[in-house]
């Protein structure tokens, strides 16, 4: 029977920062915003299957997020969001910024309404890449607008 060995050979100094704030502007308004930044230097030995430029250039360096929510109504509650997201470089994925937007309608304390639309400035983007030595599958994000009922008992 054939076997295989899998060796890490392999050691890494991981750094970061994830900051978040949020604002009340009014009662019925507030914005969100976040930002994270990811740095990782890896080192491995001859050994190793393992490069450390993917590592290094396989994960976004930097990341942002803004959220704006208000209650337009005494039941309608909306929020547009925008995405930024890094290269990654190691896997010929580019930066991008998406935008959603959620839009929300309460008729009772128990249902709610919602439609929501997705990455809304280009049809797709990509997020990741396959891989088949470890079976990984490529992700592709479509532009999409659903709906959805939600009903709490």
């Amino acid at each position: 029977l054939p076997s295989s060995e899998f060796y890490n050979g392999g050691s890494a100094d991981v750094y970061g920062l994830e900051m978040s704030s949020e604002w009340r502007v009014k009662c019925c308004w507030k914005i969100r915003a976040w930002y994270t930044y990811l740095k990782i230097k890896s080192k491995y030995d001859d050994s190793a299957y393992q490069v450390p430029e993917k590592d290094e250039f396989g994960t976004p360096v930097n990341q942002a997020m803004l959220m704006s929510s208000w209650n337009v109504g005494r039941r309608v509650e909306c929020d547009l969001i925008a995405r930024y997201v890094d290269a990654v470089r190691f896997a010929g994925i580019p930066s991008y910024i998406s935008a959603d937007v959620r839009l929300a309608w309460r008729p009772t304390e128990l249902l709610e309404f919602t439609v929501v639309g997705q990455n809304l400035f280009d049809p797709s983007h990509r997020e990741y890449v396959p891989n088949p030595f470890t079976n990984e599958i490529g992700t592709e994000v479509p532009r999409g607008v659903y709906g959805m009922a939600t009903l709490r008992y």
